[in-house]
Parts: C-alpha cells; sequence; structure tokens
C-alpha cells in the first residue's frame, strides 16, 4: 500500500461506520499525507484505487497497529508485544529497553529517566527528547506556569523524529483538521501521551492502545459510541478527558457525573455540547467533579463558570459568577473551576498549576 505522494509503504488506514455511508481515511508517517472521503463520494471508487494500488486485499486497523508497534521497537520504540517479556535488538544492534515499566507508572519519572539511560547509546536524541521534555515540564509546575513553552532544541527533535517515535500509536490518532501540525496526538515528559481518538477504543477489549504508550490524556471524537466511552473503568487511568462538542445533554452529563471514573481527572473538558440546568447541577453535586482543577462548560445553554465583559480591544472591564454558579457555591463552598482567569484554562499537562479569580 504506497504512499500515492512519497511512495512509503508506511501507511495507515481505518474506516468508519455511519449506516449506508462509511468514511473512509489513508494517512502516511513518512510524508504526513493525509486524506479522507465518503463511501457515496463519486470519485470514491478511483481515491481508494489511488491508495491500494499494488495491494491484494486490505489490512483491518488491529493489523496495522501490531505492525507500527513492531516498526516503533526497531525505531527505538518499547515493546514488541504485550506478551513478550524478553528484550529485543534494534536496527544498531543494542538492546531495546522496555515500556512496560513507565506505562505501570506513568506519573513517575524515575522509570523515564532509566528508560533514556538505556536509549544513550542506541539512539542518543531519544533519551536527549526524554530529558528535555522532563526537565521542561518540571521547571514549568514549579513556576505554576500554565502553558508549555518548548524549547528550540526539543521543537528541533520533536519535529525531526517526533512521527517515527509515536509510529506504535499513530494509527490511533484522529487530527482535527487534514492540513493542520496536529497528527492527534501529543507528547509529555518523553512519551505519547495525549491522544484525540475514536469512542470505541475506549471501549474494545482488543484494544492494545493502553499496552503500547502511556496514555493520560484522551479526547474523544464523535465518530463512534462516546457515551458508553465517557463511562469506560479505562477513564480511571487519565488526567485529563475532553469531551467537546459530542451533542451531550443533560441526560448524558448526569450519567458522567453519576457513573463517570473521573477520580484521577485534573482536566475536564464539556464545551460546545447541550448541557442545561438539569445537567449543570448534576456536575455541580458530584464531589469528584467539583475538585477537578479544571472544568470546562463554554458553549453550554448554561455555564456556571465566571463570566468576562470585555472593552473592544479586548481588555476585561467587568466580571461576574451567574446564578448557577452562585448557587453551587452557597449549598457546596468555594468550587475552582468556577473561577478560571480571563486568559484561559492551563494546558491539560498543567492543569495543576491553575490559577483562579478571588
Amino acid at each position: 500500500m504506497p504512499c500515492p505522494r512519497c511512495k512509503s509503504s508506511d501507511i495507515f488506514s481505518k474506516k468508519f461506520g455511519f449506516g449506508d455511508v462509511t468514511m473512509h481515511e489513508y494517512s502516511c508517517n513518512n510524508c504526513n499525507l493525509f486524506e479522507e472521503k465518503k463511501s457515496t463520494d463519486s470519485d470514491f471508487s478511483a481515491w481508494r484505487r489511488r491508495w491500494e494500488q499494488e495491494v491484494a486485499g486490505s489490512r483491518d486497523v488491529q493489523a496495522i497497529a501490531a505492525a507500527a508497534t513492531a516498526r516503533a521497537v526497531a525505531a527505538a520504540g518499547g515493546a514488541a508485544d504485550a506478551d513478550d517479556e524478553g528484550e529485543d535488538e534494534n536496527e544498531i544492534g543494542g538492546p531495546v529497553p522496555d515500556i512496560k515499566p513507565v506505562i505501570a507508572a506513568p506519573d513517575d519519572d524515575r522509570p523515564r529517566l532509566a528508560y533514556a539511560r538505556a536509549m544513550e547509546k542506541i539512539r542518543p536524541e531519544r533519551a536527549e527528547f526524554i530529558r528535555l521534555q522532563i526537565e521542561r515540564l518540571a521547571a514549568e509546575r514549579r513556576s505554576g506556569a500554565a502553558l508549555e513553552r518548548p524549547g528550540p532544541r526539543e521543537i528541533e527533535l520533536r519535529a525531526k523524529y517526533g512521527a517515527e517515535w509515536a509510529s506504535a500509536v499513530a494509527a490511533y490518532g484522529r487530527p482535527h483538521t487534514t492540513s493542520g501540525k496536529f497528527r492527534g496526538y501529543e507528547y509529555e515528559r518523553g512519551f505519547v501521551a495525549l491522544l484525540r481518538t475514536d469512542p470505541d477504543i475506549m471501549i474494545d477489549p482488543k484494544s492494545r492502545l493502553f499496552e503500547i504508550a502511556p496514555i493520560q490524556h484522551v479526547d474523544l471524537t464523535a465518530d463512534g459510541p462516546w457515551r458508553d466511552a465517557m463511562v469506560s473503568p479505562v477513564v480511571a487511568r487519565l488526567r485529563s478527558f475532553g469531551l467537546p462538542r459530542l451533542g451531550m445533554t443533560n441526560d448524558d452529563a448526569r450519567r458522567l457525573a453519576e457513573n463517570g471514573h473521573l477520580e484521577r481527572l485534573e482536566w475536564l473538558d464539556l464545551r460546545g455540547n447541550k448541557i442545561g440546568t438539569p445537567g449543570v447541577e448534576a456536575l455541580l453535586a458530584s464531589p469528584v467533579i467539583r475538585a477537578i482543577p479544571v472544568v470546562l462548560l463554554a458553549g453550554n445553554p448554561v455555564d456556571p463558570a465566571m463570566q468576562y465583559k470585555r472593552d473592544f480591544d479586548g481588555t476585561v472591564m467587568d466580571f461576574y459568577l451567574p446564578e448557577h454558579g452562585k448557587i453551587a457555591e452557597a449549598k457546596y463552598g468555594r468550587i475552582n473551576w468556577l473561577h478560571l482567569p480571563a486568559e484561559g484554562p492551563p494546558d491539560p499537562f498543567l492543569a495543576k498549576s491553575a490559577k483562579y479569580e478571588d
């Protein structure tokens, strides 16, 4: 299955079902070409032949992901198979370190630094990237920074090797657009940690996603059973969870509040949904949700958080807490995420550094 632009065979594909209509996507890890079409498009057959020429048959997403994992090992990536307890050899001939300790303790920097030490002679740029990201994030957390500020060297390494190091999980990533730099995943402390993906990944027992990377941040698309995914036990692994623009209703908000596995969350994005008064009240009634540092409800029929009035030049002229927020705090006490500042929320990676208005 060669890429029609660069002829690389490092291709990922996936098909989504929409009743009688299916959406097909292809992406090339080598040159980042990304294309998608519906099966009802007039040029669909010709377009699909462009990608599938010289190929007899096709591979499903699980086979693609397995192949990607094997390629990741060859490129200094981690465990080749969840059932393989031994070490492998990479293309330079050195032992590839095991990523399992990193996945088992995703909040601990020590397994990451041990991985970097093991990579030093095999892929020194990989070791350097891990250390740079660990050091930067630690400094940002100490200073209370709200936004990540990668340095020039980190940016250089990410641009040159990021796609290669992410090859094991790239098949699961869903970019926002086909032309943007965001490919559906992002790094934290040296490893892919954030993924924008489809809901079925969260509920499919065959999914190996959480066995091949220390994923702690997930944003869901609407392309699948997101209502089941939002209350999946897998959510208990996460530090940030994005459910924006899914069409969530009051009933959905109530189900999330009552049945979600949100105890570890530091950042919950519910923006752009259809949550009104009953749903907001259900969210605010949850002590777990009240304790999350960052919860975002802008763009819903009801948003209980601080509202800001701005002058024509963007300067904040006034701010106030809406009635729903006042009622909640009168009942439950102060809820910090109702007081996020005008400049907006922190990055999901820095949610614990969130600052609040008095």
